[in-house]
């Protein structure tokens, strides 16, 4: 346990989760509850399904040179066939972009895009957020002193 990094959460308590007031089992609960969304790195084999419930393959593929959206599908693709790829990471803005050209473009809808980004979306806490895992009342008596 990273102990000086839970003090100074539970002392300055930057994202104002209201730690001040609690016990330490509160802030224990509190620290290790799910409370925002995020983006994690989905797999190539999650994609590959999403691609294809979307009919993305042939839709990508389609695609003739010289259209708009040739070098994005092209690109994308190659990221999909590549062996060194294990995960795309839907919250780089250059994918988000490309995301959101290929929309624009009119080869996927605003619909399937979004369907891709919820399959992305899932919650954490603010001890995940800070590399502590999980968090015991223990861990707050000692990172604080035994005061609180």
């Amino acid at each position: 346990m990273d102990f000086p990094r839970l003090k100074s959460e539970l002392i300055e308590d930057p994202q104002s989760r209201g730690y001040s007031d609690k016990s330490p089992t509160e802030q224990a609960i509190l620290i290790n509850s799910n409370y925002k969304n995020v983006i994690r790195p989905i797999t190539m084999a999650e994609l590959v399904i999403w691609l294809i419930g979307v009919d993305g393959f042939y839709k990508l593929q389609s695609i003739q040179m010289g259209h708009p959206a040739y070098s994005l599908a092209y690109g994308f693709l190659s990221i999909v066939g590549n062996p060194q790829i294990e995960k795309l990471h839907l919250d780089d803005i250059r994918v988000a972009q490309m995301a959101d050209a290929l929309v624009g473009l009119g080869v996927f809808t605003i619909e399937e895009k979004n369907s891709l980004f919820a399959m992305a979306t899932t919650q954490t806490s603010r001890a995940n957020e800070l590399g502590l895992g999980e968090v015991s009342e223990g861990h707050i008596s000692e990172a604080l002193g035994g005061t609180y």
